[in-house]
Protein backbone atom coordinates (compact mmCIF):
# COMPACT_ATOMS: atom_id res chain seq x y z
CA UNK A 1 0.00 0.00 0.00
CA UNK A 2 1.29 3.61 -0.93
CA UNK A 3 -0.07 6.95 0.39
CA UNK A 4 1.24 10.10 0.09
CA UNK A 5 1.26 13.05 2.91
CA UNK A 6 -1.00 15.90 1.46
CA UNK A 7 1.52 18.54 1.13
CA UNK A 8 4.75 16.46 0.26
CA UNK A 9 5.53 15.48 -2.87
CA UNK A 10 7.09 11.69 -1.97
CA UNK A 11 5.07 8.55 -1.49
CA UNK A 12 6.04 6.50 0.93
CA UNK A 13 4.79 2.72 1.56
CA UNK A 14 2.37 1.41 4.27
CA UNK A 15 3.88 -0.47 7.18
CA UNK A 16 0.47 -0.77 9.13
CA UNK A 17 -3.20 0.23 9.79
CA UNK A 18 -5.20 -0.02 12.69
CA UNK A 19 -8.15 2.44 13.87
CA UNK A 20 -9.18 4.74 16.39
CA UNK A 21 -13.08 4.82 16.61
CA UNK A 22 -13.70 5.01 13.00
CA UNK A 23 -10.70 6.71 11.89
CA UNK A 24 -7.94 4.79 9.80
CA UNK A 25 -4.36 5.07 10.52
CA UNK A 26 -1.15 4.59 8.47
CA UNK A 27 2.10 3.88 10.20
CA UNK A 28 4.81 4.91 7.72
CA UNK A 29 8.44 5.81 7.47
CA UNK A 30 8.20 9.59 6.27
CA UNK A 31 11.25 9.90 4.90
CA UNK A 32 14.71 8.35 4.23
CA UNK A 33 16.84 8.22 7.80
CA UNK A 34 13.13 8.94 10.13
CA UNK A 35 14.05 6.86 13.15
CA UNK A 36 10.70 4.79 13.72
CA UNK A 37 7.51 4.74 11.96
CA UNK A 38 4.96 7.56 12.36
CA UNK A 39 1.31 7.29 12.26
CA UNK A 40 -0.93 9.28 9.49
CA UNK A 41 -4.48 9.45 9.89
CA UNK A 42 -6.92 9.23 6.84
CA UNK A 43 -7.66 12.58 6.29
CA UNK A 44 -3.52 13.69 6.41
CA UNK A 45 -3.18 11.76 3.19
CA UNK A 46 -4.01 10.61 -0.30
CA UNK A 47 -3.97 6.52 -0.91
CA UNK A 48 -2.12 6.18 -4.62
CA UNK A 49 -1.71 2.25 -3.91
CA UNK A 50 -4.62 0.23 -2.35
CA UNK A 51 -3.45 -2.57 -2.72
CA UNK A 52 -1.78 -5.23 0.49
CA UNK A 53 1.07 -6.73 0.69
CA UNK A 54 1.78 -9.91 1.40
CA UNK A 55 4.25 -8.45 3.88
CA UNK A 56 1.11 -7.46 5.79
CA UNK A 57 -0.42 -9.49 8.83
CA UNK A 58 -3.65 -9.27 10.92
CA UNK A 59 -2.74 -8.92 14.77
CA UNK A 60 -4.06 -7.55 17.83
CA UNK A 61 -3.30 -4.17 19.20
CA UNK A 62 -2.41 -3.79 23.10
CA UNK A 63 -5.92 -3.10 23.64
CA UNK A 64 -7.45 -6.45 21.73
CA UNK A 65 -7.99 -3.93 18.55
CA UNK A 66 -7.46 -5.13 15.12
CA UNK A 67 -4.87 -3.96 13.45
CA UNK A 68 -3.09 -4.68 9.93
CA UNK A 69 0.89 -4.85 10.07
CA UNK A 70 4.24 -5.45 8.51
CA UNK A 71 5.48 -9.17 9.83
CA UNK A 72 8.75 -7.60 10.53
CA UNK A 73 7.48 -4.99 13.05
CA UNK A 74 5.02 -7.23 14.91
CA UNK A 75 6.80 -7.52 18.24
CA UNK A 76 8.61 -3.92 17.97
CA UNK A 77 5.27 -1.56 17.08
CA UNK A 78 5.72 0.22 20.43
CA UNK A 79 9.43 0.87 20.30
CA UNK A 80 9.30 1.44 16.53
CA UNK A 81 6.65 4.58 17.38
CA UNK A 82 8.65 5.95 20.04
CA UNK A 83 11.55 6.03 17.23
CA UNK A 84 13.81 4.08 19.41
CA UNK A 85 16.96 3.54 17.06
CA UNK A 86 18.08 -0.20 18.00
CA UNK A 87 14.03 -1.30 17.09
CA UNK A 88 14.21 0.86 13.61
CA UNK A 89 17.85 -0.81 12.80
CA UNK A 90 16.17 -5.06 13.80
CA UNK A 91 13.35 -3.71 11.85
CA UNK A 92 15.08 -2.60 8.63
CA UNK A 93 17.26 -5.38 9.14
CA UNK A 94 14.75 -8.31 9.23
CA UNK A 95 13.40 -6.31 6.02
CA UNK A 96 16.53 -6.68 4.22
CA UNK A 97 17.09 -10.41 5.11
CA UNK A 98 13.45 -11.58 4.24
CA UNK A 99 14.19 -10.08 0.88
CA UNK A 100 17.42 -11.23 -0.02
CA UNK A 101 16.75 -14.80 0.95
CA UNK A 102 13.48 -14.84 -1.24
Amino acid sequence: MIVREIGREEPVQVFGIYWIRNERFYWVIPYDGYGGLMALSESEVNVLDSSLSSDLILCKDRDEGDMILHWAAEDLIEELVERDPLAMAEFLERIKNHSANH
